[in-house]
């Protein structure tokens, strides 16, 4: 009878080993969010990433973002949802794709924010009962006036904030000085292009005339400020333009 306990015991506790170690396996199949990107608009701040998490137990996805801190304590730096709990972003899908996640709150034009973005869930067999991917990276970002103007004509490109930055010649564009221009080709996505990494005014901004495409992007610089420009749409002698414009180009080479 003794003999039957014991093996009634180990095969319990077998089973037990196996159900927590099933556990630990969705645990460990947190991915962190990846290919982010942090897009300026006007007075709001878009985080874009791809992700996919497998684990039963996710919940969502937590965002930190400061005007002031350049790395963040887990999880109590992070934006609580309209509840005053976490998630920041409720999510219960684990297919991987691309979130556009606008942030919650008003970030204002001109100032510098970093956020950072990691998956989150809560799990009573792990520390603290939640688990959270790592912030692998803190991203800058600044808000920045966005618009869209129409244009008929051989006119001048007058912007909002920066000017006339532009002439339209014919089937081109042409930098008015102090600008420089260069051109990006044709894009699906007005914030395809955000980071200018080819930044240095003397060699890399142009001030040939560029030629005009549906969907051509352009980014403008004038050593201060960068103006981003989008063709929209074309219909016989009417051009227009999507435009955003960072005056704070010296602190933050995005636009």
């Amino acid at each position: 009878m003794k003999k039957n306990n014991i093996i009634l015991v180990l095969i319990f506790a077998f089973i037990l080993t196996g159900c927590e170690s099933d556990l630990v396996t969705i645990l460990d199949e947190y991915n962190p969010p990846y290919s982010i990107k942090a897009v300026p608009t006007n007075n709001a701040i878009i985080i874009s990433f791809i992700s996919g998490v497998l684990a039963s137990d996710f919940a969502g996805f937590n965002i930190y973002i400061s005007p002031t801190l350049t790395s963040f304590q887990q999880t109590n730096d992070a934006l609580t949802n309209s509840q005053g709990f976490l998630p920041t972003i409720f999510q219960n899908n684990h297919v991987r794709e691309l979130f556009e996640i606008t942030i919650p709150g008003t970030y204002p034009n001109g100032t510098l924010y970093n956020i950072a973005v990691t998956a989150y869930g809560t799990n009573s067999l792990a520390e603290n009962s939640f688990i959270e991917t790592k912030i692998d990276a803190v991203l800058p970002v600044i808000p920045r006036p966005e618009g869209s103007i129409p244009i008929t004509g051989n006119v001048a490109i007058n912007i909002p904030g920066a000017g006339i930055v532009a002439n339209r010649v014919g089937n081109t564009i042409i930098p008015a000085a102090p600008y420089k221009i260069q051109y990006f080709s044709t894009q699906s996505n007005f914030n395809d292009i955000i980071i200018i990494t080819n930044n240095d005014f003397a060699t890399d901004f142009d001030t040939i005339p560029m030629p005009t495409s549906l969907n051509g992007l352009y980014i403008l610089y004038n050593n201060t400020s960068l103006v981003k420009l989008w063709i929209t749409e074309i219909a016989g002698n009417d051009i227009t333009f999507r435009w955003a414009v960072q005056n704070q180009a010296t602190r933050w080479n995005g636009v």
